[in-house]
């Protein structure tokens, strides 16, 4: 392999005067930038697939090279996994997603940055959901390293409701008590999740809360997505306005 690198990346790297690229020749010049100015300070981040049909997030080493098919979430605590991992945030990726054969694809500008996180969450709801989403995250590793199984065939036992294993149905409480912890960072715990197994948008059958509880969910988060758009443009027409003051004043001066 260094030879090939010696062969093909190195004389290329000769002509660069100074710098990283030059002194480090082997590695990739120009690796997602702002991903790695964004995670230098982190020991992992949240990463999930572009196109899956399961919403699945996990934390890896940011130290690594991420495959250009990853969303990469410049997140390391529980907190964030537990809100991502939710099925509050699937509820809306799914409407704003785009498809691919029988898969979703997950655009990080529809699906993520349109997302309207919790504003008014207290401390004690945080620890709450940073508590739910470490149990989950650990329960659900433990199942795959003891039964030798990747992400996608564990959502299989979890979206299967004939499969009753107990590891499984933990599983299944554990994620109902994550989405209930992450309605209570938004105030809203009027709201009866309901979980249990219903078809979702792809007519299959997954383990989730009650189509009713979705469309509320929902609602909800377009309504919030509005209120935190308005205020947005409202901080920006108070900056220009004093910004025109501050010419008026210089005018003036």
């Amino acid at each position: 392999m260094l030879e090939i690198l010696e062969k093909t990346v190195l004389p290329e790297r000769k002509k660069i005067k100074q710098g990283r690229e030059k002194e480090l020749w082997w590695l990739f010049a120009r690796y997602l930038k702002k991903i790695r100015e964004a995670t230098e300070n982190l020991n992992r981040v949240l990463v999930r697939s572009l196109v899956s049909e399961n919403h699945m997030l996990a934390f890896v080493d940011p130290r690594q090279i991420l495959s250009c098919k990853l969303a990469i979430f410049a997140f390391e605590n529980f907190y964030e996994f537990a809100l991502l991992q939710s099925r509050i945030h699937e509820i809306w990726l799914r409407r704003y997603a785009t498809t691919l054969r029988t898969d979703i694809s997950y655009t990080v500008s529809n699906c993520f940055q349109t997302f309207p996180f919790p504003q008014t969450c207290t401390e004690l709801n945080k620890a709450n959901a940073e508590s739910a989403g470490e149990r989950f995250y650990e329960h659900r590793q433990n199942i795959q390293l003891n039964r030798h199984l990747g992400l996608t065939k564990t959502y299989n036992l979890f979206n299967n409701s004939d499969c009753r294993d107990i590891d499984i149905q933990e599983m299944r409480e554990f994620q109902s008590d994550m989405d209930r912890s992450i309605t209570s960072c938004y105030g809203w715990d009027d709201i009866d999740l309901q979980h249990d197994f219903y078809p979702n948008d792809r007519k299959k059958i997954r383990f989730m809360p009650s189509p009713a509880a979705q469309r509320e969910i929902f609602t909800r988060l377009v309504a919030l997505n509005q209120e935190i758009a308005a205020q947005e443009a409202a901080q920006g027409l108070v900056v220009e306005a004093g910004e025109e003051d501050e010419m008026d004043e210089d005018t003036e001066a």
